[in-house]
């Protein structure tokens, strides 16, 4: 009974069922406020890029998650619910960025080979100038390409 005095949990609560309703312009102001409430919460941010990624705003529903995986690392998300976006960001023109973002969510989701096949791609796009935060990342989780003699 407390939580329905707490704002946050209400608006978690009624975006969560906005969504399972298909209210999307619901869905999309309750999640608004949520990320406005907990603007370092992953779970908001996860949850926000849920809502966009049902309104079809493809650009902003990854930037939600990029947030979401970078304010919450160890934190699981619902990727099957991205990977529709995920699918139509990995164009051939697609940043290195993307790339990569689709390899931590591939990872997060337990595809390992499809997260080091996305890492490496957004690399060979980087080229000498891989970022080092992608650097660190991958080096824990992806196992390096073999070498040939």
């Amino acid at each position: 009974l407390e939580a329905l005095h707490d704002p946050v949990s209400v608006a978690w609560a009624v975006t969560q069922a906005a969504l399972a309703w298909g209210d999307l312009p619901l869905a999309d102001e309750r999640s608004a406020e949520l990320v406005r409430r907990l603007p370092d919460g992953g779970l908001a941010w996860a949850l926000r890029g849920q809502v966009l990624a049902r309104r079809g705003d493809d650009e902003g529903a990854l930037d939600a998650l990029g947030r979401a995986c970078t304010l919450a690392p160890r934190q699981v998300f619902p990727v099957a619910a991205f990977e529709p976006v995920i699918q139509r960001a990995l164009t051939d023109d697609a940043s290195p960025e993307r790339w990569s973002l689709a390899g931590e969510l591939s990872f997060r989701a337990g595809r390992w080979g499809e997260a080091t096949t996305r890492w490496r791609r957004a690399e060979s796009l980087w080229g000498p100038s891989v970022p080092a935060w992608h650097r660190g990342w991958v080096s824990r989780f992806a196992p390096a390409p073999a070498q040939t003699p």
